[in-house]
């Protein structure tokens, strides 16, 4: 298996996973928002705090509907690029511990939001196709 099968694999994943918990939400793929992708990401991501002993992590409001998002800072953007590309190599919750793992909960923030707006864009990309497919 090479490595972009295995990407491909991990965001069908990962895509399947934020669907299913939107569905339990019950939002339908037709109102699919933003805002409830980042929210389905920020509770995997409490899971994945919880998990790792992370008890006091509280995070911050997401940034992204107040213009440019955290993750394109030029001092975090390098390392939450290393963690989307963890998170699409291994999985987002092995990213979400990565991130943990460095103490900085600016980047874990950042990170968050990253991977919540690639989720969401690439739901938007698949109901487009289902859209043309249908």
């Amino acid at each position: 298996m090479n490595k972009a099968t295995k990407n491909l694999e991990i965001l069908d994943s990962e895509v399947s996973k934020v669907e299913q918990s939107l569905s339990e939400k019950g939002i339908d793929n037709e109102s699919i928002e933003k805002s409830h992708v980042h929210e389905v990401v920020g509770e995997r991501l409490n899971e994945v705090a919880q998990g790792n002993g992370v008890t006091e992590y509280t995070p911050s409001p997401s940034s992204h509907n107040v213009g440019i998002p955290a993750y394109f800072t030029p001092e975090l953007q390098p390392l939450v690029q290393n963690l989307i590309d963890v998170a699409w190599s291994k999985g987002v919750d092995t990213a979400f511990k990565e991130a943990f793992d460095t103490h900085n909960m600016a980047l874990v923030d950042a990170f968050r939001d990253a991977v919540a707006d690639e989720l969401f864009d690439e739901l938007v990309s698949r109901k487009e196709i289902k859209k043309l497919a249908a």
